[in-house]
Order: structure tokens, then sequence, then C-alpha cells
């Protein structure tokens, strides 16, 4: 007896699925109007004149009634697209907060390898972090970056000031860098000349080259 071929599961995309479950909810929501409507007509809802009190007091003394565990399929629809979106927006949150971090990595070592560009651009980064709408924000993430700015060797592992603070702290720091890089690439050509002639090489580095040129795809050449 042969046996049939298992079936290959669909492996589809978050957004593909978000848009396939938001396109149920919308068919599932008009079939159920439409369901409303022809009951309330066949009830005979239409021949009397009703206040929207009185109309809401019907349905809430109906639903009321009802067994709790009897969720309609739209709201499990709208729950299932629900939980999608949240876990679409984290992981968006979570590529965004890599993309900066592997740009800010790229400048520390670029201002290492290169103390001219860390010249040029401190002062601007410092402006940029001071900028933030937040006074106490503001303060903090110049905090973070105090050393950095005084000197770009700071950031290096073998710092001791480094070596001691958080892994947290080490990403935070990556990160504000690479969020001033992300402002800044369009408007400094020097910025631009660097990702166009440095980023690439950078990251073809790492182990995950080609997730993190995904990452990147926007602002490289």
């Amino acid at each position: 007896m042969t046996r049939k071929p298992a079936r290959k599961r669909k492996n589809t995309d978050p957004e593909t699925k978000l848009a396939e479950i938001d396109a149920e909810i919308a068919r599932v929501r008009d079939r159920e109007k439409k369901r409303l409507f022809q009951a309330a007509e066949k009830a005979g809802f239409f021949r009397y004149r009703f206040r929207t009190g009185q109309t809401l007091s019907l349905f809430r003394n109906a639903i009321n009634g009802l067994d709790p565990r009897l969720r309609s399929t739209l709201v499990k629809l709208e729950e299932d697209a629900a939980r999608l979106r949240s876990r679409i927006r984290k992981t968006e949150r979570g590529d965004d907060a890599r993309r900066k971090a592997l740009l800010g990595g790229f400048l520390v070592a670029q201002c290492r390898h290169k103390p001219e560009i860390h010249a040029a651009i401190a002062s601007d980064i410092r402006a940029f972090l001071a900028d933030h709408p937040d006074p106490g924000v503001a303060a903090r993430n110049l905090a973070l970056l105090k050393d950095f700015l005084a000197d770009p060797a700071s950031t290096g592992e073998k710092d001791q000031t480094i070596a001691q603070s958080s892994h947290r702290d080490r990403a935070h720091r990556l990160i504000l860098l690479g969020a001033w890089g992300l402002a800044r690439h369009r408007t400094r050509a020097d910025i631009s000349l660097l990702i166009t002639e440095e980023l690439g090489r950078f990251l073809d580095q790492e182990k995950n080259a080609d997730r993190h040129r995904h990452l990147l795809r926007d602002i490289l050449p």
C-alpha cells in the first residue's frame, strides 16, 4: 500500500497572513450583517419604530443570556489579527534596533580606524543627541556616549569601563550612533561617501552578511 506524500505546509510571511485574515474578517463581518438584517426583517423589526436606546437594550438583553464561551468566528479572527499585528510590530522594532546597531558598529569601527572621521562627526553627534525633545532622555544619551565622543577608542572591548558596563548599555550606544547615521546619511556628503565605499565590506565580514545587508538595503549603494 503506497502512502500519499505529506502535504507541504504553506509558509506564509506574517504580512501576507495578516492581509488574508483582514480580508476574511471583512467577508465574515459582511456576511453577519446580512444575516442580522434578514433575521430582523423576518422578526418584524422594521414594522416598528425603535429608538436607538431601545434597539441597544434588545441586543444587550439577548447577548447577556448567551454562554460567553460561544464566541463568534469574527471575534476569533480579530484576536488572531491582533496577535499577529503585535508580533509584526515586535519584529519591526527588533529589526529597527538591529539595523541601527549595525550602522553604529560600522561608525565605531571607522572612527577607530580613521580618527579624522571621529573629529569631523563628534560635535554633530553631540548636537543630535542634545536635540531630543525630552531633556532627561537627551542627558542620558549624552552620558552613554560621553566616552566615545571624547575618544573613539573608548568603545573597544578591552576598555575597562565598557567591559564592565551592561550589554544593554553597549547595544544602546551603538543604536544611538546608528540613529544619527540614518538621520545624516542623506544630508552629510562625508557620511554618504563613507557608507557607499565601506559599509558593504564591513557587513560582509559579519556571520549573517546577507541578513545584515537586507536590514540596511535602503542605504547601501
